[in-house]
């Protein structure tokens, strides 16, 4: 589980993040796109990623690195 997160759905490869209250989606992105992760915001709590078709185990290992190392940086922690 990663910390600030509520909920991750999706459809094979098509991932919603959804935040917690209080952690703006915008603003994870703007950090993930500083880390070179490129996600989508969608409104001000769910953040998307669409990852190609041949990403790999360890890519993906990869991005929840990155992603929860953003998040965690805009929760203030």
């Amino acid at each position: 589980k990663m910390p600030n997160v509520k909920l991750v759905r999706g459809r094979g490869l098509f991932v919603g993040v959804v935040l917690e209250d209080g952690i703006n989606a915008v603003e994870v992105k703007r950090q993930c796109v500083k880390d070179h992760l490129l996600v989508t915001a969608i409104g001000t709590g769910i953040i998307r990623m669409v990852p190609p078709l041949i990403v790999t185990k360890e890519e993906c290992d990869e991005c929840v690195r990155r992603l929860s190392r953003c998040i965690a940086r805009v929760a203030g922690k």
